[in-house]
């Protein structure tokens, strides 16, 4: 059974971990290892993380034992997604999708999401549709995401 509970500050290590895990094991099927380096966060400085994800919206995904397993990161004031990520361990088992319902629950809309190339498909089955392609270039790396956008609810 996965719970979904609000982000605190004791969760920053964990959600740190799960940011590079699942950008390692999952997004490595979509972009080069040199351009994974560059989204890694290998030194990460978390009390810059915690500050990020206490200011806004953070919902943390818990398994039956209380183990943090994915986050989602909301930002209100431009009612867009920062960050959706699931530990590798527990792609496929909806929750993901549990976070995001999460968060549409009482978002603004529309509501907006920079996509990975590897995140597509899931904000697309989710209600989502491209606006644009994002050219994001880091030390001659060019990482590649799309400006995707939900109107309405949709059932």
């Amino acid at each position: 059974m996965i719970n979904i509970r609000s982000y605190n500050q004791n969760d920053v290590v964990d959600v740190v971990n799960i940011f590079n895990n699942a950008i390692q094991a999952i997004n490595k099927k979509d972009y080069t290892q040199a351009q994974l380096n560059e989204w890694l966060q290998p030194n990460p400085d978390y009390q810059q993380w915690n500050k990020r994800l206490l200011t806004s919206t953070t919902y943390v995904a818990l398994t039956n034992t209380h183990h943090v397993i994915g986050f989602i990161n909301y930002l209100p004031n431009n009612q867009t997604i920062d960050c959706l990520f699931i530990h590798p361990d527990y792609i496929n088992q909806k929750v993901a999708f549990k976070l995001l319902q999460t968060v549409l629950r009482d978002a603004s809309y529309p509501i907006f999401v920079y996509a990975s190339i590897t995140a597509i498909s899931f904000f697309k089955n989710n209600g989502f549709s491209i606006e644009k392609k994002i050219e994001n270039k880091r030390n001659g790396e060019t990482l590649i995401n799309f400006k995707m956008a939900k109107y309405a609810i949709t059932k």
